[in-house]
């Protein structure tokens, strides 16, 4: 029997979405250390997180960690993403549609959480929570309540954390970096994220919901990116 969907939050999704790209536009080109997902900016000294920074750090990490907990309680496949997937090819000043995919929420047996998604649909299947590589580390930091710096380990890799923001809801950008074959650190990806928080909504159901992501990567073309931007329409449930 064919399975049944229905829509969750719909009306509060739209509410978040933005016309356009707010978020991480091309042709604003960032000062080193001021985002703009751009994989160019080098990797400046470590440095304490400040006040601000920090009370947004907090409403992050309380988000994904909501979003982890309520995504734990979904059966394997009941919830269904709905994704507009564009790309912006090297060189090019735009983002380019290239299609609308739909993505299962998998639960693991070892309780990963993840999409599934049509191979060929360019859906970047790994879930912000706060146990994500790239933030375990860090919220768990500042869960405890101890300093953080703007930048991590992972590894041998260094991930330097960028804090940002629309008008209705809060940013961040992971930029990852690797030593060369000359020893330097120098940016190999870099990745963007709009989502809810408590700044954005108080619905529980919205809480670390990542409306808008976006992966950055180098070009052949020295100083040249191309970017990979999936933006969530809707979201549903088996019934």
């Amino acid at each position: 029997m064919k399975q049944k969907f229905k829509l969750m939050t719909l009306p509060l999704i739209l509410l978040g979405m933005m016309s356009g790209c707010e978020f991480l536009k091309q042709e604003e080109a960032p000062a080193p250390d001021q985002g703009g997902g751009g994989i160019t900016i080098p990797l400046t000294p470590e440095r304490l997180l400040s006040q601000a920074e920090r009370a947004q750090a907090v409403r992050i990490c309380d988000a994904v960690q909501d979003a982890r907990f309520r995504y734990e309680t979904y059966q394997d496949r009941e919830v269904r993403m709905n994704f507009d997937i564009a790309q912006q090819s090297c060189g090019a000043s735009e983002f380019t549609a290239s299609g609308n995919y739909n993505a299962f929420i998998r639960k693991s047996i070892t309780g990963e959480i993840s999409l599934e998604a049509p191979t060929n649909s360019g859906i970047l299947t790994d879930m912000l929570t706060d146990r994500h590589p790239f933030l375990e580390s860090f919220c768990q930091k500042i869960f405890s309540g101890a300093e953080v710096s703007n930048t991590q380990s992972l590894t041998s890799d260094r991930l330097r954390f960028i804090f940002t923001s629309t008008t209705t809801m809060d940013g961040l950008e992971v930029i990852r970096y690797s030593k060369n074959r000359q020893g330097e650190m120098v940016a190999r990806n870099g990745e963007a994220y709009r989502l809810h928080t408590a700044r954005s909504t108080s619905t529980p159901e919205l809480q670390g919901l990542v409306m808008e992501r976006i992966q950055a990567l180098p070009c052949d073309t020295p100083n040249q990116t191309r970017r990979f931007r999936q933006t969530l329409k809707q979201v549903l449930k088996a019934i």
